[in-house]
């Protein structure tokens, strides 16, 4: 299940329960490190390896945050 992007953008919205990494945790990673792929999110901050739930809202926040030029 997708949340809305508004709530997904939540700094405070746990994306990933399993690891407890809420948005803005996920957000920081992708600007700090440059990252433009789910594949290098999910290996570089340790997110959705374990039940692969948050896999889908990972990359509608991740397709969110390039469009939004969050890492530059």
């Amino acid at each position: 299940m997708v949340v809305s992007t508004e709530k997904l953008i939540d700094p405070e919205y746990v994306v990933c329960l399993c690891r407890h990494i809420k948005t803005a945790e996920v957000l920081s990673a992708i600007k700090e490190k440059h990252i433009n792929c789910l594949r290098d999110l999910c290996e570089i901050i340790g997110v959705g390896d374990k039940c692969g739930g948050c896999r889908e809202e990972l990359s509608a926040l991740l397709d969110y945050a390039l469009a939004n030029e969050e890492i530059n």
